[in-house]
């Protein structure tokens, strides 16, 4: 690589615009506008980049308007559920309490007790160890007890649709880096619920680092970010 002289800078422009041009540069006004949007959550943040590329030679204006809005989804339901055994909790712990209807006998049915109704039907079968402190002829009852239950394979239908959340109370906050990872500016809490805010960043960019500025978000709950970026810059393009 051809070695530049002392008094350009990289990129090509001049230090002192009274020294000679080894490298001839026509600077001109850039403006750009830009926008990005993305769900957010307390634990899924979000980064913004702003990149500054070799070519730029100041940047005049670096303004952002910031909205918090509704959060949103394109599906309602999921598509499947597989078979899964779920074990009931104390909560629905239970006895089974045999009412006068059935009759005071009990029957031993491969190592299970039966119980039948007046009619002769079987209408109780249960294991052993869920009996206690009966007495034939005299009625019975289970001790407490959970039961498994298993759900078979399975699929729901997907309901496809925009859902949209209401996000009052929730708050969104911002920290800026610089390209060597410095923070440039740790702004708090920007928003609050579904608003919007002008932050106008020109300060941070007046010494000018290049390459790839970050805008790190994050939000105590689910909501939706869109960011609006507007620059006005000086860039020098070779002739």
């Amino acid at each position: 690589m051809t070695e530049q002289p002392s008094h350009i800078i990289l990129g090509g422009a001049p230090r002192d615009p009274d020294m000679p041009d080894y490298v001839r540069a026509l600077y001109t006004n850039i403006k750009n506008t830009w926008q990005d949007a993305e769900n957010l959550d307390d634990t899924h943040g979000y980064i913004s980049y702003i990149w500054i590329p070799e070519e730029t030679f100041k940047v005049d204006i670096m303004k952002l308007r910031i909205y918090a809005e509704k959060f949103r989804a394109y599906s309602k339901t999921i598509a499947a559920g597989g078979g899964t055994t779920v074990t009931s909790t104390s909560e629905s712990a239970h006895r089974h309490q045999l009412g006068e209807d059935m009759t005071k006998g009990y029957m031993t049915i491969d190592g299970f007790f039966g119980v039948r109704d007046q009619s002769g039907g079987l209408v109780l079968r249960l294991p052993c160890e869920y009996f206690e402190g009966f007495t034939p002829w005299t009625g019975m009852a289970t001790t407490a007890h959970n039961h498994d239950i298993t759900l078979a394979d399975h699929i729901h239908d997907i309901d496809f649709g925009i859902y949209e959340e209401a996000i009052t109370g929730r708050t969104l906050s911002a920290i800026l880096y610089d390209p060597d990872g410095n923070v440039l500016k740790d702004f708090g809490t920007i928003l609050t619920g579904e608003d919007d805010e002008e932050v106008d960043l020109s300060s941070y960019f007046s010494t000018l680092k290049y390459g790839m500025y970050k805008l790190v978000l994050s939000a105590s709950g689910r909501l939706r970010v869109r960011l609006m970026f507007y620059e006005l810059c000086k860039m020098y393009v070779q002739t």
